[in-house]
Protein backbone atom coordinates (compact mmCIF):
# COMPACT_ATOMS: atom_id res chain seq x y z
CA UNK A 1 0.00 0.00 0.00
CA UNK A 2 3.19 2.30 1.17
CA UNK A 3 4.98 1.35 -2.10
CA UNK A 4 1.58 2.09 -4.34
CA UNK A 5 0.87 4.90 -2.93
CA UNK A 6 4.51 6.87 -2.97
CA UNK A 7 4.85 5.02 -6.65
CA UNK A 8 1.37 7.51 -7.42
CA UNK A 9 2.86 10.41 -6.50
CA UNK A 10 6.82 10.42 -8.05
CA UNK A 11 4.31 9.46 -11.30
CA UNK A 12 2.24 12.52 -10.47
CA UNK A 13 5.31 14.66 -9.71
CA UNK A 14 7.00 14.10 -13.03
CA UNK A 15 4.13 14.10 -14.86
CA UNK A 16 3.26 17.70 -13.13
CA UNK A 17 6.45 18.49 -13.31
CA UNK A 18 6.27 22.30 -14.89
CA UNK A 19 3.55 23.18 -12.87
CA UNK A 20 5.45 21.62 -9.31
CA UNK A 21 8.32 23.71 -9.91
CA UNK A 22 6.13 27.08 -10.84
CA UNK A 23 4.40 26.40 -7.50
CA UNK A 24 7.67 26.19 -5.68
CA UNK A 25 9.41 28.81 -7.13
CA UNK A 26 6.73 30.84 -6.85
CA UNK A 27 6.51 29.57 -2.72
CA UNK A 28 10.44 30.51 -2.93
CA UNK A 29 9.77 34.06 -4.35
CA UNK A 30 7.24 34.88 -1.67
CA UNK A 31 8.98 33.35 1.31
CA UNK A 32 11.94 35.84 0.51
CA UNK A 33 9.57 38.57 -0.13
CA UNK A 34 7.62 38.07 3.46
CA UNK A 35 11.21 37.22 5.05
CA UNK A 36 13.03 40.01 4.12
CA UNK A 37 9.84 42.51 4.93
CA UNK A 38 10.21 41.08 8.27
CA UNK A 39 13.79 41.78 8.70
CA UNK A 40 13.72 45.42 7.16
CA UNK A 41 11.11 46.28 9.64
CA UNK A 42 13.00 44.63 12.34
CA UNK A 43 15.99 46.64 11.26
CA UNK A 44 14.13 49.76 10.68
CA UNK A 45 12.25 49.38 14.22
CA UNK A 46 15.70 48.51 16.07
CA UNK A 47 17.74 51.37 14.35
CA UNK A 48 14.93 53.75 15.21
CA UNK A 49 15.10 52.41 18.78
CA UNK A 50 18.71 52.66 18.99
CA UNK A 51 18.63 56.37 17.88
CA UNK A 52 16.03 57.71 19.74
CA UNK A 53 18.51 56.07 23.27
CA UNK A 54 21.36 57.24 22.31
CA UNK A 55 19.66 60.87 21.70
CA UNK A 56 18.15 60.30 25.24
CA UNK A 57 21.34 60.15 26.90
CA UNK A 58 20.94 58.84 30.50
CA UNK A 59 16.90 60.03 30.48
CA UNK A 60 14.61 56.97 31.29
CA UNK A 61 11.92 58.82 32.72
CA UNK A 62 9.96 62.54 31.65
CA UNK A 63 8.02 64.98 33.68
CA UNK A 64 6.78 67.51 31.19
CA UNK A 65 4.31 70.51 32.48
CA UNK A 66 3.81 71.20 28.86
CA UNK A 67 3.35 74.94 27.95
CA UNK A 68 3.81 75.88 31.78
CA UNK A 69 6.41 76.88 34.07
CA UNK A 70 7.80 75.86 37.38
CA UNK A 71 10.95 76.14 39.62
CA UNK A 72 14.22 74.07 38.91
CA UNK A 73 14.75 73.31 42.55
CA UNK A 74 11.73 70.53 42.05
CA UNK A 75 14.59 68.45 40.20
CA UNK A 76 16.25 68.13 43.54
CA UNK A 77 13.44 67.21 46.12
CA UNK A 78 12.33 64.57 43.63
CA UNK A 79 15.58 63.33 43.40
CA UNK A 80 15.86 62.99 47.02
CA UNK A 81 13.14 60.81 47.16
CA UNK A 82 13.84 58.39 44.11
CA UNK A 83 17.49 57.64 44.60
CA UNK A 84 17.32 58.46 41.22
CA UNK A 85 19.73 61.42 39.21
CA UNK A 86 17.37 64.26 37.96
CA UNK A 87 17.91 67.50 36.33
CA UNK A 88 15.39 70.37 35.23
CA UNK A 89 15.46 71.66 31.80
CA UNK A 90 13.67 74.64 29.85
CA UNK A 91 12.22 73.05 26.23
CA UNK A 92 11.23 75.77 23.55
CA UNK A 93 11.59 75.89 19.79
CA UNK A 94 12.93 78.81 17.80
CA UNK A 95 15.44 79.84 15.24
CA UNK A 96 19.03 80.93 15.19
CA UNK A 97 21.07 83.13 12.79
CA UNK A 98 24.54 83.72 12.23
CA UNK A 99 25.59 86.92 13.09
CA UNK A 100 28.07 87.30 10.78
CA UNK A 101 26.64 86.07 7.46
CA UNK A 102 22.63 86.24 8.44
CA UNK A 103 22.46 82.75 7.54
CA UNK A 104 19.55 81.44 9.27
CA UNK A 105 18.11 77.82 10.32
CA UNK A 106 14.31 77.48 11.48
CA UNK A 107 13.27 75.34 13.29
CA UNK A 108 15.82 74.56 16.06
CA UNK A 109 15.10 72.91 20.00
CA UNK A 110 16.50 75.24 22.33
CA UNK A 111 17.45 73.92 25.80
CA UNK A 112 17.62 76.22 29.20
CA UNK A 113 19.98 74.10 31.33
CA UNK A 114 22.84 74.49 33.79
CA UNK A 115 25.95 72.11 33.64
CA UNK A 116 24.32 69.27 35.41
CA UNK A 117 22.51 68.47 32.45
CA UNK A 118 25.68 67.33 30.55
CA UNK A 119 27.35 65.55 33.97
CA UNK A 120 24.13 63.76 33.96
CA UNK A 121 24.17 62.39 30.50
CA UNK A 122 28.09 61.66 31.36
CA UNK A 123 29.43 64.45 29.71
CA UNK A 124 31.86 66.77 32.53
CA UNK A 125 33.80 68.18 29.84
CA UNK A 126 30.92 70.91 28.90
CA UNK A 127 31.30 74.13 30.87
CA UNK A 128 28.20 76.18 29.64
CA UNK A 129 29.50 80.23 30.67
CA UNK A 130 27.03 82.78 31.09
CA UNK A 131 26.74 84.62 27.49
CA UNK A 132 27.38 81.29 25.79
CA UNK A 133 25.26 78.62 24.09
CA UNK A 134 26.54 74.77 23.11
CA UNK A 135 25.19 74.09 19.96
CA UNK A 136 25.26 70.72 18.17
CA UNK A 137 27.51 69.71 15.27
CA UNK A 138 24.75 70.15 12.58
CA UNK A 139 23.34 73.02 13.32
CA UNK A 140 27.13 74.69 13.21
CA UNK A 141 27.61 73.16 9.90
CA UNK A 142 24.33 74.73 9.00
CA UNK A 143 24.71 77.98 9.61
CA UNK A 144 28.27 77.85 9.05
CA UNK A 145 29.21 78.98 12.43
CA UNK A 146 32.49 78.16 14.18
CA UNK A 147 33.11 78.00 18.29
CA UNK A 148 34.16 81.47 19.58
CA UNK A 149 31.54 83.26 16.76
CA UNK A 150 28.38 84.96 17.64
CA UNK A 151 24.91 83.97 16.79
CA UNK A 152 21.22 85.13 17.39
CA UNK A 153 19.17 82.99 19.27
CA UNK A 154 15.44 84.09 18.51
CA UNK A 155 12.19 81.79 21.00
CA UNK A 156 8.83 82.69 22.62
CA UNK A 157 8.89 85.01 25.27
CA UNK A 158 8.68 82.84 28.94
CA UNK A 159 5.59 83.74 30.73
CA UNK A 160 2.98 82.40 32.59
CA UNK A 161 0.28 84.02 30.79
CA UNK A 162 -0.48 83.13 27.18
CA UNK A 163 0.24 85.69 25.16
CA UNK A 164 -3.77 85.46 23.54
CA UNK A 165 -4.99 85.35 27.04
CA UNK A 166 -6.86 88.38 28.45
CA UNK A 167 -5.14 90.60 30.41
CA UNK A 168 -2.09 89.57 29.40
CA UNK A 169 0.50 92.24 29.44
CA UNK A 170 2.72 90.04 26.32
CA UNK A 171 2.94 92.40 23.44
CA UNK A 172 5.50 90.33 21.41
CA UNK A 173 5.54 86.88 21.62
CA UNK A 174 9.32 86.80 20.24
CA UNK A 175 12.87 87.44 22.00
CA UNK A 176 15.83 87.57 20.86
CA UNK A 177 19.56 87.30 22.55
CA UNK A 178 23.25 87.83 20.99
CA UNK A 179 25.34 84.25 21.82
CA UNK A 180 29.11 83.36 21.23
CA UNK A 181 29.11 79.76 20.53
CA UNK A 182 31.21 78.28 23.48
CA UNK A 183 31.31 74.45 22.25
CA UNK A 184 29.88 72.84 19.41
CA UNK A 185 28.92 69.43 20.30
CA UNK A 186 29.13 65.52 18.67
CA UNK A 187 26.68 63.27 18.46
CA UNK A 188 28.54 61.38 20.86
CA UNK A 189 29.02 64.32 23.13
CA UNK A 190 24.99 64.62 24.04
CA UNK A 191 24.97 67.71 21.39
CA UNK A 192 21.47 65.38 19.25
CA UNK A 193 19.95 65.30 22.56
CA UNK A 194 16.38 64.70 21.96
CA UNK A 195 12.85 63.54 23.76
CA UNK A 196 11.34 62.83 20.80
CA UNK A 197 11.33 60.10 18.12
CA UNK A 198 12.48 61.21 14.67
CA UNK A 199 15.23 59.31 12.29
CA UNK A 200 16.21 63.09 11.09
CA UNK A 201 18.99 64.70 13.16
CA UNK A 202 17.84 67.67 15.31
CA UNK A 203 19.23 71.05 15.10
CA UNK A 204 20.09 72.03 18.72
CA UNK A 205 21.33 74.57 21.08
CA UNK A 206 21.91 74.72 24.96
CA UNK A 207 22.12 77.82 27.03
CA UNK A 208 22.96 78.59 30.69
CA UNK A 209 19.65 78.67 32.48
CA UNK A 210 20.97 82.24 33.86
CA UNK A 211 20.67 83.91 30.95
CA UNK A 212 17.33 83.41 30.50
CA UNK A 213 16.72 84.79 33.57
CA UNK A 214 18.52 87.72 33.22
CA UNK A 215 17.13 88.09 29.89
CA UNK A 216 13.47 87.76 30.82
CA UNK A 217 13.83 89.79 34.38
CA UNK A 218 12.04 86.94 36.08
CA UNK A 219 13.18 84.24 38.06
CA UNK A 220 15.05 80.48 36.60
CA UNK A 221 11.46 78.98 35.11
CA UNK A 222 11.25 75.09 33.65
CA UNK A 223 9.23 73.01 32.16
CA UNK A 224 11.15 69.12 31.72
CA UNK A 225 12.30 67.39 34.61
CA UNK A 226 14.46 64.14 33.10
CA UNK A 227 15.69 61.45 35.44
CA UNK A 228 17.03 58.14 35.33
CA UNK A 229 15.78 54.66 36.65
CA UNK A 230 19.08 53.01 37.87
CA UNK A 231 17.22 50.73 40.09
CA UNK A 232 14.05 49.60 36.83
CA UNK A 233 11.30 51.26 39.04
CA UNK A 234 8.43 51.19 37.81
CA UNK A 235 6.18 54.28 36.44
CA UNK A 236 3.54 54.08 39.54
CA UNK A 237 7.02 54.66 42.16
CA UNK A 238 7.77 57.89 40.37
CA UNK A 239 3.89 59.02 40.32
CA UNK A 240 4.19 58.62 44.01
CA UNK A 241 7.48 60.35 44.67
CA UNK A 242 6.06 63.38 42.58
CA UNK A 243 2.53 63.73 44.53
CA UNK A 244 4.07 63.70 47.45
CA UNK A 245 7.59 66.42 46.16
CA UNK A 246 5.24 68.65 44.62
CA UNK A 247 3.69 71.66 46.34
CA UNK A 248 1.68 74.70 45.21
CA UNK A 249 4.24 77.24 43.82
CA UNK A 250 5.39 74.32 41.53
CA UNK A 251 1.95 74.50 39.75
CA UNK A 252 1.93 78.46 39.94
CA UNK A 253 -0.30 78.46 42.87
CA UNK A 254 0.06 80.54 46.00
CA UNK A 255 -1.66 81.15 49.31
CA UNK A 256 -2.39 84.53 50.81
CA UNK A 257 -4.26 86.32 53.74
CA UNK A 258 -7.20 89.38 52.81
CA UNK A 259 -6.59 91.59 55.54
CA UNK A 260 -9.98 93.07 55.24
CA UNK A 261 -11.98 89.95 55.74
CA UNK A 262 -9.40 88.17 57.18
CA UNK A 263 -10.25 84.92 54.97
CA UNK A 264 -7.55 83.29 52.14
CA UNK A 265 -7.51 83.63 49.12
CA UNK A 266 -5.30 81.37 46.58
CA UNK A 267 -4.03 82.82 43.24
CA UNK A 268 -2.81 81.52 40.24
CA UNK A 269 0.62 83.00 38.14
CA UNK A 270 -1.85 82.32 34.87
CA UNK A 271 -4.87 84.60 36.66
CA UNK A 272 -7.21 82.00 36.02
CA UNK A 273 -7.20 78.52 37.79
CA UNK A 274 -7.78 75.94 35.87
CA UNK A 275 -11.14 73.29 36.36
CA UNK A 276 -8.81 70.39 36.80
CA UNK A 277 -6.93 72.59 39.64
Amino acid sequence: MKKGLFHIVIRSLTYYKRAVLNQILIIAILAAVITGSLLTGFSVRKSLKDTAFSRLGNSSILISSGLRFFDPSLSERFSSGTGEPAVSIFETEGFCQNFSTGVTSRKIKIYGTGNDFFVFNDNDSVNLNQGEVAINKKLADQIGVSKGEEIIVRFKEISDIPANAPFSTVQDESMSMVMKVGEILSPEEGGDFALGISQIAPLNIFINLDDLETSTDQKKRVNRIIAGNINNEDIGFFSSVLNRTIDLSDIGLSVRKVESTGESEIISDRIFIDQIV
